[in-house]
């Protein structure tokens, strides 16, 4: 292998960094769903399905699998409550939510 004169990488390596290649001819994906186009329908919140606690860089943060009004049923997504919260500010007295499982949302 050469490298090029100003790569900063040494020019050997020890056996020890060489994996087996091992080849998969399996697609990754063998059939790609229908994306839906967001931009061109007004999504809302109807319904918090569950919620977690996620650790993003040290902090944790509170995660809702939300149910989107004018998408299928099973577009379920997960989102950033208090980002959700600023999104959506009317969607739900989201002060005084439990959030429990199956939790309404109001529409806006």
């Amino acid at each position: 292998m050469e490298l090029p004169p100003a790569a900063q990488i040494h020019p050997v390596f020890h056996v020890s960094q060489l994996k087996p290649f091992i080849s998969s001819y399996q697609p990754v994906y063998a059939d790609f769903s229908q994306v839906v186009d967001l931009s061109s329908v007004e999504v809302y919140p109807i319904k918090i399905v569950e919620r977690r606690l996620v650790q993003k860089r040290s902090y944790p943060v509170v995660q809702v699998k939300v149910a989107w009004g004018n998408l299928p049923e099973d577009a379920l997504t997960w989102d950033d409550f208090e980002v959700l919260k600023k999104r959506f500010p009317n969607a739900l007295d989201w002060g005084q939510s439990s959030l429990g499982r199956g939790e309404d949302v109001s529409t806006m």
